[in-house]
């Protein structure tokens, strides 16, 4: 065991590794919603909203309208009755009365457990090979740190073998895990190196190369929830399932989320424009199958799909339903398409019918979600959410606010669905964030396999 005073003993600080969602520092302004409701007097939708963002700072009221929907104001406090405004206050309101669901069960291999961190004391849900777990370190004071970090419990019977790294070669474990524990200046000075090992580790569809920058992880301390994250991490990479993400049975909705399809994209600015890569996640009759899909790699001008890039996009997406069903045996209940921006109308249209393209004889079977997720700065209170209609038609249309708890700040929720029922948008956030195995934080806000698909672009270029 290393010697107490090189690791902090603090709590585990989620601050200090970027955890925490942005914002003030006046978490405790309340803020709420409202949609004007009244006259323009001719304008359009965008002079109206900033007409009116005008008059409501005039009378003092700190307020803002959100970005596409200029007549949807965030405001801080209570909008004042007089002026002649015609406002309807949209209503905030707690998960449970909205969803009927307050969260997430964890299953593993023995029990289930409403704390994902449980994975210290419980053998992961799913792990049929004998974890081969190479353990590397650069120099020998990082011996002792390394040997720290992967002394687990009887739940875990892998018995890791370390080693002095001699060559970056050595990392180039096609078999099982290799795990590289190095200071901060040895990663820097070899970056370039580690980073096409990296690269290559993707070649099953997850990387099988853990690094742990021993620097950072001296700064947030050693306790059960960092050790925790490197297990799942690790177990992940060696094929396992850590652990199933389960609604309570009473909610119906939600087993279209445990038998479904999910394409995670990500985005990366390149000298051609923005890369964009694709990660898949299966979640069929409790199996759990995530990994990166080289194939689901373009290159377009615009952060957006172009009509020939949905089109190819569209025509993958239908390879991977077909993938699934012959994993499973069942065509995935739904299929979700999710990225950190909102899809428009024109991508939704092109990529629906690709999907489809194939498959005519079922079109009226198949039920897709398009859904889009990033923090904001406002602040609903923690176990909170708020639905905005936007649109109805062929399509369902709108988004939600989602600020669970240990939340600071509300996630935006948008999403495009030929699901009648909104909700279905709103559960597959909550489920999809709970299923990103390699960080485990009650913090975390981003969604798989959208996070997937992010690490595997960060090492492509």
């Amino acid at each position: 065991m290393p010697d107490p005073r090189s690791i902090n003993p603090r709590k585990f600080p989620f601050k200090s590794v970027g955890f925490l969602n942005k914002g003030s520092d006046d978490d405790h302004v309340i803020h709420r919603l409202y949609r004007y409701t009244g006259e323009c007097d001719g304008k359009s939708l965008q002079e109206c909203g900033n007409w009116l963002k005008r008059e409501l700072k005039q009378k003092g009221v700190k307020a803002s309208y959100l970005r596409g929907h200029p007549l949807v104001f965030v405001v801080e406090g209570v909008l004042p009755g007089e002026g002649g405004f015609d406002w309807e206050e949209i209503p905030v309101k707690n998960i449970r009365s909205v969803l009927g669901v307050g969260g997430v069960m964890y299953r593993f291999g023995d029990g289930v457990s409403n704390m994902p961190y449980d994975i210290l004391r419980r053998p992961p849900y799913s792990c049929n090979r004998e974890v081969e777990l190479r353990i590397f370190y650069t120099n020998p004071a990082l011996k002792s740190l390394a040997r720290y970090l992967f002394t687990f419990g009887k739940a875990h019977q892998f018995i890791p073998k370390y080693g002095l790294l001699r060559s970056i070669s050595d990392l180039e474990n096609t078999d099982g895990v290799a795990v590289l524990v190095a200071n901060d200046s040895y990663l820097q000075n070899h970056y370039d190196e580690i980073a096409e090992v990296k690269r290559e580790s993707f070649g099953r569809g997850r990387s099988h190369l853990q690094i742990i920058n021993a620097d950072r992880i001296r700064e947030v301390g050693v306790n059960e929830y960092v050790k925790a994250n490197i297990l799942s991490a690790v177990l992940f990479k060696a094929g396992c399932t850590p652990f199933r993400v389960e609604f309570p049975p009473t909610c119906k909705l939600c087993n279209e989320l445990s038998q479904s399809l999910s394409v995670g994209i990500a985005l990366k600015k390149v000298k051609e424009g923005y890369l964009k890569a694709g990660a898949v996640l299966m979640t069929g009759l409790g199996d759990v199958v995530a990994y990166v899909n080289g194939r689901i790699k373009l290159t377009g001008r615009s952060m957006e799909f172009s009509k020939d890039e949905a089109r190819v996009f569209g025509e993958l997406v239908g390879r991977e339903i077909t993938r699934y069903e012959g994993e499973f045996g069942v065509a995935p209940r739904l299929t979700i398409i999710a990225r950190s921006r909102a899809f428009d109308d024109k991508e939704v249209e092109e990529i629906f019918d690709r999907i489809n393209g194939g498959i005519r004889s079922v079109l009226g079977k198949r039920r897709l979600l398009f859904i889009s997720s990033f923090t904001t700065d406002y602040n609903f209170g923690e176990g909170k959410v708020a639905y905005v209609p936007t649109s109805r038609g062929g399509f369902l249309k709108g988004f939600w606010f989602v600020q669970l708890p240990k939340f600071k700040r509300a996630v935006r929720v948008s999403f495009q669905t030929n699901v009648k029922n909104p909700q279905i948008a709103a559960l597959a956030y909550i489920y999809l964030r709970s299923l990103d195995f390699t960080s485990l934080s009650l913090n975390r806000t981003s969604i798989a396999p959208v996070t997937y698909a992010r690490r595997y672009l960060k090492w492509q270029i």
